[in-house]
């Protein structure tokens, strides 16, 4: 039996008719813009079936604002809230007339901004349809639907699209970087069970992708990161069927022995089937660590795949030996209900990322480096926060060649997050003194590091990042590049370039 399903050609033509309606335009008076007259502007509004939003319009303070708040003073000269892809051709084409520059946004979770933009934005968040092949489980996923919305509506059908761990994030940016969550060891990369995607190019042509059509675009599309090559609007991925699972989650509070914690639970995921996943991190809150507080914890959350929470204890049996956790939890749940479990509960902050890949556990030194860190005597106590995860890889993540798709990392063992956070309005000593901790921890560690980066954790002060996030794909990437986009029109501070 099916529900919803869509051909191909029918998809395109649902996609490209949103619910919104007709074209309005802005009801406030805005400046002019580069010398753009206000009548072309208007024209532009009322050509597209979505809206066009301009400062002073009530909804473009929140449809302007990035997910690193550090980057708010960019504000786009115009929002194109686009329902399909003639309203996404039409808004390249005006930004090409008028040279401007535009970028796309699905979800706003660019750590570096890179999803805004001086010029015109082009939402596709209302492009956020979601359509069940329950016969193949193909899931077809509108550009601008959220991951939250994607689980949700697979979870009746018992199916799982293999992705991330924030329900805000869009599922294009998350895809065309690669992509993974709690299930990847035993799925695979989002990107990794791509089937198709529809993309309208520089020049405002829509393509269909595939492994037979268009296939170096397809091929560039898993991995080879968002806004590159042109604004996707479609993906059909390959969901697999699930029922349960039961998840973990262990907490140590700064009176533990961290080092010990840390060594004894990466060495269970490192040791540990597919089905285990997990991710272990290292908190600071503002306050700075005391000891005896709450102030430096480590937590350890994930899930055995389909295994039971007897199953499940008699993993993590060696860390409850070695140090009690303060608190835990241990729960077979129902796939849907771990999966909301599992969720990471994020808003939008000021803040400086950082990503690595290691190819083995940390060794003890390194570990008592990372711990350091966590210190009254390296800790800028007027930052809010500070982080350092490990999640678990390899599994299905390795298993596909590093050049069968865009995404390269196919060896590894942990990647790595670390994040310092600051107060917006913060005084600049404070902003400099969290990224001079965060980029000393790195330094300590680089060490123990393979000198790859995750290519979604975007870290704008990455050195030779064209290697660390593409690797050897890097030049086959600026090939596709200037293929589709020989002007460079979607470009951006760590765009795939048209040349080496």
């Amino acid at each position: 039996m099916k529900r919803n399903i869509l051909s191909r050609r029918d998809f395109l033509k649902v996609s490209g008719k949103g619910a919104l309606g007709l074209a309005i335009a802005s009801q406030i008076a805005c400046d002019n813009f580069d010398g753009i007259p206000e009548s072309a502007w208007r024209d532009f509004a009322n050509s597209l079936q979505g809206i066009l939003l301009r400062p002073g319009d009530p909804a473009y303070p929140q449809a302007n604002r990035p997910w690193n708040l550090d980057y708010s003073g960019i504000r786009a000269q115009a929002i194109a809230l686009v329902s399909g892809p003639e309203d996404i051709k039409k808004s390249i084409l005006f930004a090409r007339e008028h040279n401007l520059p535009s970028t796309a946004r699905s979800g706003s979770h660019s750590y570096a901004a890179y999803s805004s933009t001086p010029g015109l934005l082009i939402d596709v968040s209302n492009m956020n349809s979601i359509n069940i092949d329950n016969m193949d489980g193909i899931v077809d996923i509108g550009a601008g639907a959220a991951l939250g919305s994607v689980d949700n509506a697979t979870a009746p059908f018992n199916l799982l699209v293999p992705a991330g761990r924030c329900e805000s994030v869009g599922i294009a940016g998350l895809l065309l970087g690669g992509g993974f969550g709690f299930n990847g060891r035993k799925f695979g990369l989002t990107s990794d069970n791509l089937v198709q995607t529809q993309i309208v190019t520089a020049d405002g042509e829509l393509l269909n992708c595939n492994k037979n059509e268009n296939s170096d675009l397809f091929w560039a599309c898993r991995g080879g990161g968002g806004g590159n090559f042109g604004i996707n609007i479609a993906f059909q991925v390959q969901g697999h069927e699930v029922t349960t699972a039961s998840v973990y989650q262990l907490c140590w509070n700064a009176t533990a022995d961290l080092e010990t914690v840390w060594d004894t639970m990466q060495n269970i995921a490192f040791n540990a089937s597919d089905d285990l996943t997990m991710r272990l991190g290292i908190e600071i809150s503002e306050d700075g660590p005391v000891t005896g507080s709450g102030n430096v914890s480590i937590e350890a959350v994930g899930q055995l795949f389909q295994g039971t929470a007897s199953q499940l204890r008699e993993i993590l049996e060696p860390v409850f030996n070695a140090s009690e956790p303060e608190s835990f939890v241990i729960e077979e749940l129902s796939f849907a209900d771990a999966t909301k479990f599992l969720e990471e509960d994020a808003t939008p902050d000021a803040f400086l990322t950082k990503s690595a890949y290691i190819n083995g556990p940390l060794p003890q030194e390194g570990i008592k480096k990372m711990i350091s860190r966590f210190s009254n005597q390296f800790w800028p106590n007027a930052s809010r926060e500070g982080t350092f995860k490990f999640f678990s890889w390899g599994g299905q993540y390795n298993r596909i060649a590093p050049d069968e798709t865009a995404f390269v990392h196919r060896s590894a063992a942990f990647v790595i997050e670390s994040d310092a956070s600051w107060h917006v309005g913060d005084p600049q000593s404070v902003i400099d003194a969290s990224r001079d901790w965060i980029q000393d921890l790195f330094d300590d560690l680089r060490f123990y590091f393979n000198g790859s980066a995750y290519q979604n954790f975007i870290d704008p002060t990455l050195e030779d990042w064209e290697l660390a996030y593409y690797g050897a794909n890097f030049p086959r990437l600026v090939d596709i590049k200037r293929k589709y986009d020989p002007d460079n029109f979607f470009k951006f501070a760590q765009g795939i370039p048209v040349k080496l």
